[in-house]
Protein backbone atom coordinates (compact mmCIF):
# COMPACT_ATOMS: atom_id res chain seq x y z
CA UNK A 1 0.00 0.00 0.00
CA UNK A 2 1.51 3.42 -0.90
CA UNK A 3 0.97 6.82 0.86
CA UNK A 4 0.08 10.69 -0.61
CA UNK A 5 0.68 13.11 1.89
CA UNK A 6 -1.92 15.76 1.88
CA UNK A 7 -3.13 18.69 4.40
CA UNK A 8 -6.55 19.38 5.81
CA UNK A 9 -8.23 22.20 3.50
CA UNK A 10 -11.26 22.05 4.91
CA UNK A 11 -14.06 21.24 7.19
CA UNK A 12 -17.08 20.39 4.90
CA UNK A 13 -19.51 19.74 8.18
CA UNK A 14 -19.21 17.92 10.69
CA UNK A 15 -18.82 14.45 9.98
CA UNK A 16 -16.43 15.20 6.49
CA UNK A 17 -13.15 16.91 5.42
CA UNK A 18 -11.82 18.13 2.20
CA UNK A 19 -8.65 17.55 1.65
CA UNK A 20 -6.24 19.31 -1.24
CA UNK A 21 -5.77 16.85 -3.35
CA UNK A 22 -7.76 15.16 -6.00
CA UNK A 23 -7.88 12.87 -9.00
CA UNK A 24 -5.03 14.81 -10.77
CA UNK A 25 -2.98 13.51 -7.57
CA UNK A 26 -4.36 9.66 -8.27
CA UNK A 27 -7.28 9.81 -5.43
CA UNK A 28 -10.08 7.51 -5.61
CA UNK A 29 -13.28 7.31 -4.02
CA UNK A 30 -13.28 4.47 -1.14
CA UNK A 31 -9.25 5.31 -0.49
CA UNK A 32 -8.44 5.31 3.71
CA UNK A 33 -7.55 8.89 4.76
CA UNK A 34 -5.63 9.14 8.58
CA UNK A 35 -5.43 12.79 9.88
CA UNK A 36 -1.81 12.16 11.59
CA UNK A 37 0.40 14.10 14.12
CA UNK A 38 3.99 12.93 13.99
CA UNK A 39 6.01 13.32 17.29
CA UNK A 40 9.88 13.41 16.99
CA UNK A 41 11.78 11.27 18.96
CA UNK A 42 15.46 12.54 20.60
CA UNK A 43 17.53 10.70 22.95
CA UNK A 44 17.35 13.40 25.73
CA UNK A 45 21.52 12.43 26.68
CA UNK A 46 22.36 12.77 23.30
CA UNK A 47 20.04 14.63 21.78
CA UNK A 48 20.34 11.84 18.68
CA UNK A 49 17.40 12.13 16.59
CA UNK A 50 16.01 8.36 17.52
CA UNK A 51 12.91 8.28 14.99
CA UNK A 52 9.46 9.47 14.43
CA UNK A 53 6.12 8.10 16.11
CA UNK A 54 3.43 8.42 14.19
CA UNK A 55 0.08 9.15 15.56
CA UNK A 56 -3.25 8.26 14.03
CA UNK A 57 -5.84 11.25 14.94
CA UNK A 58 -9.00 10.38 13.29
CA UNK A 59 -9.17 7.78 9.66
CA UNK A 60 -11.87 8.33 6.69
CA UNK A 61 -13.12 7.28 3.63
CA UNK A 62 -12.91 9.32 0.59
CA UNK A 63 -16.58 9.20 -0.50
CA UNK A 64 -16.69 12.33 -3.36
CA UNK A 65 -13.33 13.37 -6.06
CA UNK A 66 -12.58 16.50 -7.97
CA UNK A 67 -9.41 17.18 -9.74
CA UNK A 68 -7.70 18.95 -7.25
CA UNK A 69 -9.29 17.84 -4.03
CA UNK A 70 -11.34 15.02 -2.27
CA UNK A 71 -13.76 14.85 0.15
CA UNK A 72 -13.82 12.24 2.95
CA UNK A 73 -16.14 10.73 5.63
CA UNK A 74 -15.34 10.00 9.24
CA UNK A 75 -15.06 6.24 9.62
CA UNK A 76 -13.35 5.91 12.64
CA UNK A 77 -11.46 9.06 16.02
CA UNK A 78 -8.77 8.05 18.42
CA UNK A 79 -10.05 9.66 21.17
CA UNK A 80 -7.22 7.95 23.42
CA UNK A 81 -4.68 10.21 21.77
CA UNK A 82 -6.62 13.59 22.11
CA UNK A 83 -4.12 14.67 25.15
CA UNK A 84 -2.27 17.22 23.53
CA UNK A 85 -5.30 18.93 21.66
CA UNK A 86 -5.14 21.50 23.52
CA UNK A 87 -1.73 22.19 22.37
CA UNK A 88 -3.36 23.24 18.74
CA UNK A 89 -5.08 26.48 20.12
CA UNK A 90 -1.65 27.61 20.98
CA UNK A 91 -0.74 27.93 17.06
CA UNK A 92 -1.28 31.35 15.47
CA UNK A 93 -2.95 31.94 12.33
CA UNK A 94 -5.13 28.65 12.35
CA UNK A 95 -8.28 27.44 12.14
CA UNK A 96 -9.52 24.67 14.54
CA UNK A 97 -12.74 23.29 14.01
CA UNK A 98 -14.53 20.41 15.71
CA UNK A 99 -14.85 17.21 13.87
CA UNK A 100 -17.84 14.95 15.34
CA UNK A 101 -16.85 10.77 14.76
CA UNK A 102 -19.75 8.47 13.64
CA UNK A 103 -18.01 5.47 13.91
CA UNK A 104 -20.14 4.20 16.76
CA UNK A 105 -24.30 4.95 17.30
CA UNK A 106 -24.37 6.33 21.48
CA UNK A 107 -21.17 7.99 21.56
CA UNK A 108 -22.47 11.36 21.17
CA UNK A 109 -20.19 14.39 22.15
CA UNK A 110 -16.70 12.60 21.46
CA UNK A 111 -14.80 15.25 18.70
CA UNK A 112 -11.44 15.80 17.56
CA UNK A 113 -10.54 19.28 16.89
CA UNK A 114 -8.80 19.61 13.56
CA UNK A 115 -6.66 22.05 12.61
CA UNK A 116 -6.82 23.76 8.89
CA UNK A 117 -3.56 22.58 7.23
CA UNK A 118 -2.78 19.62 9.64
CA UNK A 119 -0.92 16.19 7.85
CA UNK A 120 -3.23 13.72 6.34
CA UNK A 121 -2.01 10.97 4.50
CA UNK A 122 -4.48 8.54 1.69
CA UNK A 123 -3.43 5.29 1.73
CA UNK A 124 -4.04 4.10 -1.79
CA UNK A 125 -4.22 0.51 -2.68
CA UNK A 126 -1.64 -1.27 -5.08
CA UNK A 127 -3.33 -2.62 -8.06
CA UNK A 128 -3.33 -6.44 -7.03
CA UNK A 129 -4.71 -5.24 -3.68
CA UNK A 130 -7.85 -3.95 -5.46
CA UNK A 131 -8.23 -6.94 -7.74
CA UNK A 132 -8.54 -9.42 -4.44
CA UNK A 133 -10.71 -6.69 -2.93
CA UNK A 134 -13.12 -6.75 -6.02
CA UNK A 135 -13.43 -10.48 -5.92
Amino acid sequence: MSEIRAKVAAIVSEHQLALNLGSNNGVEVDDVVEVIREVEVDDPDTKERLGVVRLIRLRLKVNHVQEKLCVALVTDQYVAQQTGVGLASLVPNRRLKKVTSTYKEGQVGEFCVITLGETAVIKKKEPAEKERSDD
